[in-house]
């Protein structure tokens, strides 16, 4: 639509997002990283102290517009850029971001998980669940469907003796130090750590 804009915030449980612009009036990015994502909370809370009161999760609901001068006056980098026809802009893990469209376009955007997110979803599904906040996605569903399908190339290579391209890049990612494998121990120990916590203190509530 024609100088509709959207609102500072992150993808839900901070994935990529991919956006390409088809057609039409260029498209006016401004970003934040993700490293100083906290920095950025912080700053809008100090100024829209009221607002954050009356709701809490207002960074979460896309409803709030905040200028990108005030953010660099607290100290908070903010990067620009102008998304024109042909052209693709890659968001990063909980890199906020704003902007405006500066005319008709026609544009798509998609979110993605490669295997270096992993880490990074647990992170949010932890922070969703300090902030009650709802899950949008099964994060263990996508960490078990990774490992599984890790598991069949290396089955595949080792007794099918299928060599494929799809089937040697799972198994480059199927080392002892590999994201999926940290990441799938990571998640077993967490969840150990909590059923023990529930068997002692049975009669709290989470």
């Amino acid at each position: 639509m024609c100088f509709s804009s959207f609102c500072w915030h992150v993808e839900d449980h901070h994935l990529y997002s991919l956006n390409y612009m088809h057609w039409g009036a260029p498209k006016m990015w401004y970003g934040v990283p993700g490293k100083d994502a906290v920095n950025l909370e912080a700053a809008m809370r100090k100024h829209l102290p009221g607002l954050f009161e009356e709701q809490p999760d207002l960074l979460h609901n896309l409803v709030t517009q905040f200028s990108p001068s005030l953010l660099k006056s607290e100290g908070v980098p903010v990067y620009q850029c102008v998304q024109h026809e042909g052209e693709f802009v890659l968001t990063f893990p909980r890199a906020y971001h704003a902007g405006f469209n500066c005319g008709f376009n026609c544009a798509e955007a998609v979110n993605v998980a490669p295997i270096d997110w992993l880490p990074i979803g647990q992170d949010a599904v932890e922070l969703y669940r300090e902030q009650a906040r709802k899950i949008t996605i099964s994060h263990d569903k996508l960490l078990l469907g990774a490992a599984k399908e890790a598991i069949r190339a290396q089955w595949d290579i080792l007794f099918l003796k299928r060599n494929t391209a799809d089937n040697l890049r799972w198994k480059s990612m199927c080392g002892p130090d590999s994201t999926i494998c940290k990441s799938l121990k990571a998640r077993i120990e967490m969840e150990l750590t909590q059923r023990k916590d529930i068997s002692l203190h049975p009669n709290v509530e989470k």
